[in-house]
């Protein structure tokens, strides 16, 4: 139940221009993979030479609804003993002038394996503010920022990457027409079988 009141709550996201702090985490180079399964079109970032996966974009086939995991978030749970709770939640584009974001409401809980994770966003429901988040990715270059309360961790970002998730915040229309092309980058394909869920 409280999973389904968080998706209600972080559909209120705004887009401003955000200042401009330092990451105190940065993910290393990691590997980028997405494709079509599940239910789902996804693009995710696994650590290097590893399955363990760092971050995950999941978009519905049928709406314009986006959930992001953050598989690992205990560099954010300074101060924090109890789980669930509620986080502010920032994704920023750094590298443009002035740097571009889009904030809300994040739930971080225990994922399986015990460590503390990060929900964002929902795939149920058509988001409002899904344009709002498209433009933020738009703006993205080689990384993107991502805030959970003060913490900050640095996730990066190749061409083709990034193409995914232009392909993954497309209006439906183009979505729908786009979303096949998602297993069509060689570097990125990976079968539904080996994809890391919460």
């Amino acid at each position: 139940m409280l999973n389904r009141v968080v998706l209600l709550i972080i559909l209120s996201l705004s887009l401003h221009a955000a200042a401009q702090t330092m990451c105190s985490k940065a993910a290393s180079k990691g590997t980028w993979k997405w494709g079509i399964g599940g239910g789902v079109a996804w693009a995710q970032l696994l650590e290097d030479g590893s399955t363990t996966a760092i971050i995950t974009f999941r978009r519905s086939l049928s709406k314009e609804a986006i959930a992001i995991s953050v598989h690992d978030a205990t560099f954010a749970t300074a101060g924090r003993s109890e789980f669930p709770a509620f986080a502010s939640v920032s994704i920023e584009a750094p590298d443009v002038s002035p740097p571009l974001a889009v904030d809300g409401t994040g739930l971080l809980q225990e994922f399986q394996g015990g460590k503390i994770g990060l929900t964002f966003g929902n795939t149920d429901f058509a988001d409002s503010s899904h344009t709002i988040q498209a433009s933020v990715v738009e703006k993205m270059s080689r990384r993107f920022l991502l805030y959970i309360d003060d913490a900050c961790i640095a996730i990066p970002l190749t061409p083709a990457s990034k193409t995914a998730l232009q392909i993954l915040h497309l209006p439906q229309a183009s979505f729908v027409k786009r979303a096949a092309s998602l297993n069509d980058v060689r570097d990125g394909k990976r079968s539904e079988a080996d994809f890391t869920r919460q």
